[in-house]
């Protein structure tokens, strides 16, 4: 077994038992971050950012020729009703997904579907979704980007709940990673 998928699976055994021992949020704890308005609306940034903003870490597996498990601390910040994201000396905005959902297990490098092999978290979506008392398909969803041309990387979020998303990013040097965030 090679180093990186001995990394890997450490680190997918640890998160799927922390998983398995997170009780699912009772309908009295309502997962605030994954609902909706009263109008049927989603939240808005300002209204979502109270939520999520702070310290988060992010652990990245590398997919296809990107290697080894990248771990990273982030920051998110409201400023003036708009979400930003803070990493490495760098700032982005977070902008809301607009129109249809986009896959969080997506190689958009590649354009195609991220092999299971390198998922950041060992479970499958829906049920990570559902531990945290939140449908993945209606988490808020947000696109970033840092830099641009050929210094430019980029990524998606769904936030699951205030202390856990997932994602995907990708550079413009054509590695991707699939993304955990948590606090």
């Amino acid at each position: 077994m090679t180093v990186r998928a001995t990394i890997h699976r450490s680190f997918a055994t640890a998160l799927a038992l922390f998983l398995m021992a997170v009780p699912a949020i009772s309908q009295d704890d309502e997962n605030k971050v994954c609902s909706y308005g009263s109008d049927g609306s989603r939240l808005s940034p300002a209204e979502l950012g109270p939520m999520i903003e702070g310290q988060w870490t992010g652990t990245a597996p590398g997919l296809g020729v990107t290697t080894g498990v990248q771990t990273f601390p982030l920051t998110i910040t409201l400023e003036y009703g708009r979400l930003y994201i803070s990493s490495g000396g760098q700032k982005a905005r977070l902008e809301p997904v607009r129109g249809p959902r986009k896959a969080l297990r997506y190689d958009f490098v590649k354009q195609k579907a991220i092999p299971e092999e390198a998922h950041a978290v060992a479970v499958n979506v829906e049920d990570f979704g559902l531990v945290l008392g939140c449908d993945m398909n209606v988490a808020p969803q947000f696109t970033w980007t840092f830099g641009s041309g050929n210094r430019r990387s980029q990524g998606i979020y769904s936030f699951a709940s205030p202390d856990h998303a997932l994602g995907t990013m990708w550079n413009s040097a054509r590695g991707a990673r699939e993304v955990y965030l948590s606090r």
